[in-house]
């Protein structure tokens, strides 16, 4: 009986030689000395995702959560490291963007529609010399389609949710030039008031591409956007309330709201440029630029982001090397303060072919962070400097299989929130302390098998970390920033694909994870030798579907273990996480050449799930059975 796979979702004759572009250079997956799962656009269409955040939960093994339930910033976390922070610690990048912030608000995944990627590159435990500050778990790579299939998207369902898409593009062998317009909302599904206010949303996307090829050596590139984002999201309630209906009220907060509300505004635009030396050089660069207004009820913050990535490639039959450099200036502006973090680093990467069948790989990286804060009585500053390397190895051991090794250290500077803790006697913002950078040192061991109708990848991982960055808190409304002195985390991870046969498939994404809190100061030695919080032990996601003629069908479960709350670090606490299963049904037909009709049921069995922060203080997330149907038009 062959093993299960993961949800890879190729066609049955399609290569499994995919291209990861997430490293310093170009690699093939079976060459790769790391940990990756790669999903191309062919595997994101097929899975009948509405949204990244769906996709990634729904098939990959990234954790994901709504962030108090606000469903446009969601939170992600992988390998141990908990959905209350690990989004922190994983780098995602967007065309060579860092969409990582310099406070504690989430990478906004949701402003990236779904049909404009063209390829999803996860990388477990490794990614740190190339994209630095953050990369402690790994990195999220999305990759963006070079021409836009002219198409027109629209959805109906559960809540009053609708969603209408239309992308626009057009090329000639000197120019592609690429549109989008992408609006959704919802009325929501929890109520925020007891006269019926519900917890309402909407999302607007615009976005205008262009890439310019004047000579065979040269490529320019350009692209304006612009995203706004209206959400009201309610608080959390108690066990009972929740038990007894997750849609309901919640508790009202220190301000005496039932809810939080936010806009945000992006504006963002963007220029680069590859120019080829020859077929063995080429230099590309990038400079992008954001600015982002982040307004709640109560206060409201203006963020500047400029980004500067440049970077050499050269290769030779045995050996490629690539150097590169990155600067990120990024400011917060609030109404009486003003706070900077600047990143500035610089890498080498050299990959050697040792033979025909054995590839070595070893690169350093060397980043220095600055910190500034003004206010009317203040003005503080502080310098980091950091290192990260990496060293891998990876040798084929006949035409389907391949094993590689691989050690990275990493690290995670502070964000600026971390210096401050909010003082609710006062309703002010408080200096909490400098606190100490995280770093990480992973070992990945790995096995790879790709055959035409199975697709099978294993990896053991061990992570050993000193000060692990997290938020102590010492009850409700008080508690401090502060450095778990060591952790570690460690696993297994299983990724396998097996086609039944020419109709049917079926998958299985799984990790198990254990994380531990070795050693920590605070809370007088409660915490040592504990359980990270907010980790489950156990992750799974499986599929099932088929493709026949004009039809297409996927089922699919996700499931994770229960686990302490995510507050719990003395694992103390009456109340756990409860375990998290949904089972998802979809399903697409081609009316035409030019148009499809699909419909979605998820969570079927109308599964409870939350997000427990504390004792009776719960989230709902993915609480209910929701549907949608929809059609894609193209011309």
């Amino acid at each position: 009986i062959s093993l299960f796979a993961a949800a890879i979702l190729l066609h049955a004759n399609e290569p499994y030689e995919i291209t990861v572009a997430s490293s310093a250079f170009e690699i093939t997956e079976k060459q790769a000395p790391f940990s990756t799962e790669i999903f191309t656009a062919d595997d994101i269409k097929k899975s009948n995702a509405s949204t990244v955040y769906e996709f990634l939960n729904e098939q990959s093994s990234v954790n994901v959560m709504p962030s108090s339930g606000n469903i446009y910033a969601q939170k992600i976390d992988m390998r141990g490291f908990g959905i209350t922070d690990g989004y922190q610690n994983i780098v995602v990048v967007v065309d060579g963007q860092r969409m990582n912030n310099i406070d504690m608000t989430t990478q906004l995944l949701s402003s990236i529609p779904l049909d404009t990627i063209e390829q999803i590159e996860i990388i477990k435990g490794s990614g740190s010399v190339k994209f630095g500050d953050g990369a402690t778990a790994g990195v999220i790579n999305i990759i963006t389609k070079g021409k836009y299939q002219n198409k027109l998207t629209a959805f109906a369902g559960s809540n009053n949710s609708n969603e209408i898409s239309l992308m626009l593009g057009y090329n000639t062998d000197k120019f592609i030039i690429n549109g989008l317009l992408d609006e959704s909302k919802t009325d929501g599904n929890r109520l925020i008031s007891a006269d019926g206010q519900t917890d309402n949303k909407s999302q607007k996307v615009g976005k205008l591409g262009v890439e310019i090829f004047p000579t065979d050596e040269l490529e320019l590139r350009a692209n304006i956007s612009k995203t706004k984002i209206e959400n009201k999201y309610a608080n959390g309630m108690t066990k009972a309330s929740f038990d007894s209906d997750p849609s309901g009220i919640g508790m009202a907060d220190w301000a005496s709201q039932y809810y939080s509300e936010n806009l945000i505004e992006i504006k963002n635009n963007s220029f680069g440029a590859t120019y080829y030396l020859n077929s063995k050089n080429k230099i590309l660069f990038d400079t992008i630029n954001e600015d982002k207004t982040n307004d709640f009820i109560t206060w409201k913050s203006d963020y500047e982001t400029s980004q500067k990535n440049l970077q050499y490639n050269f290769k030779t039959d045995s050996v490629k090397m690539a150097l590169g450099g990155n600067i990120v200036d990024a400011k917060r502006i609030g109404s009486a303060n003003e706070t900077t973090k600047e990143n500035s680093g610089y890498f080498a990467s050299v990959e050697a072919l040792l033979s025909d069948v054995a590839t070595f790989n070893i690169g350093v990286r060397s980043e220095i962070i600055n910190y500034n804060y003004k206010s009317m009585t203040q003005n503080l500053s502080k310098d980091e400097k950091l290192k990260a390397y990496e060293i891998g190895y990876n040798q084929i051991l006949n035409a389907n299989s391949s094993f590689f090794i691989n050690y990275n250290k990493a690290f995670q500077a502070p964000d600026i929130d971390r210096f401050f803790t909010y003082n609710f006697g006062t309703s002010a913002y408080e200096f909490n302390g400098y606190i100490q950078p995280s770093t990480s040192k992973t070992i990945n061991l790995g096995f790879n098998d790709f055959r035409k109708d199975n697709k099978l990848k294993i990896t053991f991982f061990q992570s050993e970390l000193e000060n692990e960055i997290y938020y102590y808190s010492n009850g409700p409304w008080s508690g401090l920033n502060t450095n778990i002195d060591e952790s570690s985390k460690y696993g297994l991870e299983f990724f396998d694909r097996y086609k039944i046969n020419d109709i049917f498939f079926a998958s299985l994404n799984y990790s198990y994870v254990i994380a531990k809190i070795d050693s920590e100061d605070e809370g007088g030695g409660a915490y040592n030798d504990k359980t990270m919080p907010g980790v489950s032990r156990h992750n799974a996601t499986i599929n099932f579907g088929g493709d026949y003629e004009k039809t297409s069908f996927i089922l699919s479960h996700k499931y994770k273990s229960e686990a302490y709350n995510s507050e719990d670090f003395s694992n103390s606490a009456t109340q756990k996480q409860k375990a998290y299963n949904s089972t998802n049904l979809s399903m697409k037909h081609k009316v035409s050449n030019n148009l499809e009709i699909f419909a979605n049921i998820n969570n079927m069995f109308d599964v409870p799930n939350g997000f427990w922060v504390r004792n009776d203080t719960i989230f709902p997330t993915d609480f209910e059975r929701t549907y949608f149907v929809g059609l894609n038009a193209t011309f």
